[in-house]
Formats: C-alpha cells, sequence, structure tokens
C-alpha cells in the first residue's frame, strides 16, 4: 500500500515508480491498484478513463478480472483502475467483495508484487480498510507541507507493524 499524509502528496507517482521498478526485474510482474475510489488518478495516468475497475467489480458479480486489469505501456505491469468514482469509498472498501479480490490476485501469481495506491490519510476510514488488506505501507509526505504533530497524528491511524517506510516527495 502507498498513500500519502496530504492530498496530492504524490502517492499516485510513487507508486507507479515502484511498480515500474519491480515490473523491470524480468523475474517478476507487477499490478497497481487504484483504490482512491473518491478521486482516482491512474486512469489518466494510463489514458484508461472512464474503463471498469475496482468499483464496478465490486458492484457487478458477473465482471471477471480479465475485463479490469488493464496493460500499463510498462513490459511485465498492469493496471487495475478504480472505475467509476463513488462517494462510499470506505464501504466499498471495506466490503467482502473488495477482501476477496485482494486475496484473489495475492493467490493469482506467485511472481506478482501488487502495489496498491490508497487514498490519503486525509479519508482515514478509507485507508484504514486498504491497510488491513496490504502486507506492507510506504507513507508519502510532502516537503513542507506537513508538521511534525500533524505526521505523528497521521501515522497513528496506521498499524505500525506494517509501515515499510516514509518517502518524502517534492523535496526541492
Amino acid at each position: 500500500m502507498v498513500t500519502s499524509v496530504a492530498e496530492g502528496g504524490g502517492s499516485s507517482f510513487v507508486a507507479v515508480n515502484l511498480a515500474a521498478a519491480f515490473a523491470f526485474d524480468q523475474s517478476r510482474t507487477s499490478l497497481i491498484i487504484d483504490t482512491n475510489l473518491s478521486a482516482p488518478g491512474l486512469d489518466k495516468i494510463f489514458d484508461i478513463k472512464d474503463m471498469p475497475g475496482v468499483v464496478n467489480f465490486i458492484e457487478d458479480s458477473g465482471i471477471g478480472l480479465e475485463e479490469i486489469i488493464y496493460a500499463s505501456g510498462v513490459k511485465r505491469m498492469r493496471v487495475l483502475p478504480a472505475g467509476q468514482r463513488t462517494e462510499y469509498a470506505s464501504e466499498y472498501l471495506g466490503s467482502t467483495q473488495m477482501e476477496s479480490l485482494i486475496e484473489n490476485l495475492k493467490n493469482r501469481y506467485n511472481d506478482r508484487f501488487i502495489i496498491i495506491d490508497a487514498p490519503p490519510l486525509t479519508d482515514p476510514a478509507s485507508a484504514r480498510q486498504i491497510a488491513k488488506l496490504s502486507d506492507k505501507i510506504v507513507v508519502v509526505i510532502p516537503y513542507g507541507k506537513i508538521s511534525g504533530q500533524e505526521l505523528t497524528e497521521k501515522l497513528a491511524l496506521l498499524p505500525k507493524e506494517k509501515i515499510a517506510g516514509v518517502l518524502i516527495n517534492n523535496e526541492p
């Protein structure tokens, strides 16, 4: 899971680059999933706007994984977009369908790294739902945009044992 302590903190940028780095290993593949359901960003980055994704899969049990996973333009890297926007992000992300989706993807390919582009910690309910489904968490901190006190409060929202590290983004 890659999340930011602030909206616009750069977590999508970091998630995409992390997924690409894993895909450059010829023995591995990567999948990046956009779970920022109220403000998705991967559809723009990969030019897959208005394509079905996570929300559509959760709402329609007839949609298969092969219908919502797209080529990224990077060899061995795939993208699963958020799909249609929703105001009910935390309900969707906390659903049994979402849990099933992540478990299915984890078990589908042994050589695949799954990078979840998560909502920022300004949406704590949604971020916590994704944190439950994630093995590790990378937190993106936008340089100069958050105080030490705010950082401490935001990091307290996440399980400490899952935090793999923090990354300062946009440092001058």
